[in-house]
């Protein structure tokens, strides 16, 4: 397997890992929001589930420590692919990258 073809699977393969993560961020967050607002529909006191809110914000607090560990990852992934000489190779939409700047000012055309 060619270098850039690894580097192209690993990059998928990392892309697909974070996608799983805040499809998991996503639904405990929309699962919280359904259990809140099934206590307010049933007319229960905040202080019933409390418990079980507690535990599913310790989960949310798992799952975003998992998610910055897997951006700081992937930072350092893109060292090493110019360490084995792949700079290059890209994957996704270039606005799935952020846009480096130089700090300075540049012209624009006047609309």
């Amino acid at each position: 397997m060619k270098r850039s073809d690894a580097v192209i699977a690993g990059a998928e393969s990392l892309k697909s890992l974070e996608n799983s993560i805040d499809k998991s961020l996503i639904e405990a967050n929309e699962f919280t929001a359904h259990l809140l607002r099934m206590r307010m529909a049933t007319g229960l006191s905040a202080v019933s589930g409390q418990t079980a809110l507690d535990s599913i914000e310790d989960g949310l607090i798992t799952l975003f420590a998992a998610r910055r560990k897997f951006v700081i990852a992937h930072n350092e992934l893109n060292d090493f692919k110019t360490l084995i000489g792949c700079r290059t190779v890209m994957v996704g939409a270039d606005n799935d990258k952020p846009i480096k700047t130089t700090g300075e000012l540049q012209p624009t055309e006047a609309a």
